[in-house]
């Protein structure tokens, strides 16, 4: 019975972080050209527990990184409850579109 009930706790536990887990999609605009540094990646949160605070690969906390160049760009999304999601963007030049 014991070991039922600490089956249960623990498939409700993993239950409960499953169903608030938040996730979000990058809205980029692509830089104008493969030498260009004027491309802005955004991230979208889709769900999660506002508020929510951003952490960028380079080390930015805001939801947008402005004047960059094409690249590859990493960013942690943690919401209110804790709850954390890292995703991984390729960002081309519009001449890769």
């Amino acid at each position: 019975n014991k070991l039922n009930f600490s089956l249960l706790a623990v498939l409700m536990t993993l239950l409960a972080v499953r169903t608030n887990a938040q996730q979000f999609f990058f809205s980029p605009e692509r830089p104008s050209s493969c030498g260009a540094s004027d491309g802005i990646i955004t991230i979208v949160p889709t769900r999660g527990v506002p508020p929510f605070t951003y952490l960028w690969s380079d080390g930015s906390t805001d939801v947008s990184l402005h004047n960059v160049p094409k690249g590859t760009y990493s960013a942690t999304l943690t919401d209110a409850s804790g709850a954390t999601a890292t995703h991984t963007h390729i960002l081309n030049s519009k001449e890769f579109a």
